[in-house]
């Protein structure tokens, strides 16, 4: 698939005039290349990364290492912000064109991708790790629950694209984000005994709903910019969502982490020796073990008991963590909603949509 995309675009897809133009200019003139503000950009969203990485491992501000990279990552970008706008001040072209967040319709969709990124990422990351580690399904099973995703995306793209030249963008993005709210919310009906089927078809409204995002929220944000932008438009957009999804995925392992250890504490709270329902679970529990295996003596059957209730205990608690990351993420989704309407009405597109 990836040998037939390069060579259907080889084939099919063209520099537009403008661009045509600025390469002919960089071969003869040379490439101006903003290499200091392009080091601080590395250094800095490298540094990000890290952190998101290693943070929930290493404790985030507990570990000194990621102590050290946060402020690494916040001189880095506090720097580059300071950089790239006395750049643009000496007339020099800078490595990230910051101006683009002087237009609303930019800066409201810059923040609508980081949001799309987090929401896509963390939920791509929540469904595989819940199915695998409490329902025990394979990795393979586990892609095949994503897969009809995949193809929704697909299928849904070309109907997205033949109606965002008749339709206003801001209907479709308010849509979309209100059918993932609400595919989020169904996932709520998830348990220790979903089905296949179940988490599949949730997946897919899932999926459909992020084909209402992507083409509009781009479409807003090339609204109103000069075609010679257009690349900076591009590079700012995929950085926003890319970190976006970053961060949701490093969201997801430390809220799981953290709400998991919380549910475990309270479920815990009344499995002591001194509570009657307790023991008498573990002698039932106890008694059936001895009877079918046969042999062991009673302290390995009740020790086996235990184990069987701490696993369930921990089985729960991992449940009810996967369902409050739900939650979060649907509230998230449905607070930038109003955001959608602070743009006004992108004007009407003659051709395609712009997409990168």
């Amino acid at each position: 698939m990836a040998l037939l995309s390069l060579f259907l675009t080889n084939k099919m897809v063209e520099d537009p005039p403008h661009i045509v133009k600025e390469v002919a200019l960089s071969k003869k003139n040379g490439i101006n290349l903003d290499y200091f503000g392009f080091a601080l950009l590395g250094l800095g969203f490298g540094s990000l990364e890290f952190v998101l990485d290693k943070g929930q491992e290493d404790d985030w501000f507990g570990s000194r290492l990621i102590t050290f990279f946060i402020g690494l990552c916040v001189i880095s970008l506090v720097t580059l912000i300071y950089w790239e706008l006395r750049q643009l001040r000496i007339g020099e072209r800078p490595i990230l064109n910051l101006t683009l967040f002087k237009r609303k319709s930019f800066a409201v969709a810059f923040v609508l991708l980081f949001v799309l990124g987090f929401s896509l990422y963390s939920s791509t990351v929540l469904i595989p790790q819940y199915v695998q580690t409490l329902l025990g399904y394979t990795a393979e099973l586990a892609g095949f629950v994503l897969s009809p995703g995949g193809f929704t995306i697909m299928l849904m793209m070309p109907v997205v694209g033949f109606m965002i030249s008749r339709v206003d963008p801001r209907y479709m993005i308010t849509f979309g984000f209100l059918l993932l709210s609400w595919s989020l919310y169904r996932m709520h009906s998830l348990s220790l005994q979903s089905s296949f089927k179940d988490i599949m078809w949730l997946r897919i409204y899932q999926a459909a709903s992020l084909a209402f995002l992507f083409i509009p929220i781009n479409t807003i944000s090339y609204n109103g910019v000069p075609q010679a932008q257009n690349n900076d438009v591009s590079g700012l957009s995929n950085l926003a969502r890319n970190v976006g999804g970053s961060v949701g995925t490093s969201f997801v392992a430390t809220m799981l982490a953290r709400r998991s250890q919380a549910h475990q504490s309270v479920l815990a709270r009344n499995l002591t020796n001194g509570d009657p329902a307790f023991q008498e679970r573990i002698h039932s529990l106890s008694s059936f073990l001895r009877g079918h295996t046969g042999s062991g003596s009673s302290s390995d059957t009740i020790a086996a008991a235990q184990g069987n209730i701490y696993n369930q205990v921990h089985a729960q608690a991992s449940m009810l963590a996967y369902l409050d990351i739900m939650s979060v993420l649907m509230v998230f989704c449905l607070a930038v909603v109003p955001l959608v309407w602070v743009v006004g009405k992108p004007a009407k597109m003659s051709g395609d949509a712009p997409v990168h």
